[in-house]
């Protein structure tokens, strides 16, 4: 039989999954003291308003996001705990975020959320900065926000590709993270996005059968 805190997580990965798939989810109700801030609805408790202004109309970039995770962390210590897990290949932290009510010891089920991954995939970004500021900002206040933060651990990494934000301004064909690789076999590492060879307007895809170390490499 699944039990109360169980439900609760299942019903956040259903959230979330939901969430990334274009479906609209209103998560919650708003309350009187509340304060709207571009689009969000942050609750005047404790020290929420200390927050940066955060506008969801936009993607943030790696400065950005670890601005608004600091700010949560220190408006917000009994539930919030951010860490660096790892340096990424320009030396930049990648950051976890743990929420959980610490004053309750008690062992709790964990669930760890990873976001970006491929430096074209933002949204996933703005999905899980959006989940933390959510969570954060309506502990106390709403049901499902306390329930799960009173008997989950819950660990979200916003950004595990934290150099593909500035390598997908550069390259909008940049899927990767910042290590060097020569993906098209023209002997340089990373130079250059997918080529139209020959000039018809378009970028095909080709199979190089000549080359012994990779006989069956698709190219681009």
């Amino acid at each position: 039989m699944v039990d109360r805190r169980m439900k609760s997580i299942i019903g956040l990965i259903l959230m979330l999954v939901l969430s990334s798939s274009g479906f609209h989810i209103q998560m919650g109700m708003t309350h009187s003291n509340s304060t709207k801030v571009d689009g969000l609805f942050v609750q005047a408790h404790s020290n929420s308003l200390s927050l940066p202004s955060i506008d969801w109309n936009q993607y943030h970039n790696y400065t950005e996001i670890v601005a608004v995770l600091q700010a949560l962390n220190s408006s917000y210590p009994s539930i919030i705990d951010l860490f660096s897990i790892g340096k990424s290949w320009w030396n930049r932290d990648i950051y976890c975020v743990r929420l959980t009510n610490e004053s309750d010891l008690e062992p709790k089920p964990e669930i760890l959320f990873v976001g970006y991954h491929h430096a074209q995939e933002q949204i996933t970004a703005e999905l899980a900065l959006y989940f933390i500021v959510y969570a954060a900002t309506n502990f106390g206040l709403n049901e499902t926000m306390t329930e799960l933060l009173n008997g989950c651990e819950i660990y979200v990494v916003v950004a595990l590709n934290v150099d593909g934000f500035d390598l997908f301004e550069v390259n909008d064909w940049h899927r990767k993270n910042a290590c060097l690789v020569d993906e098209d076999f023209d002997g340089s590492d990373d130079e250059d996005p997918p080529e139209d060879e020959d000039g018809d307007g378009f970028v095909e895809i080709l199979v190089n059968y000549t080359n012994p170390q990779f006989p069956e490499v698709i190219r681009f």
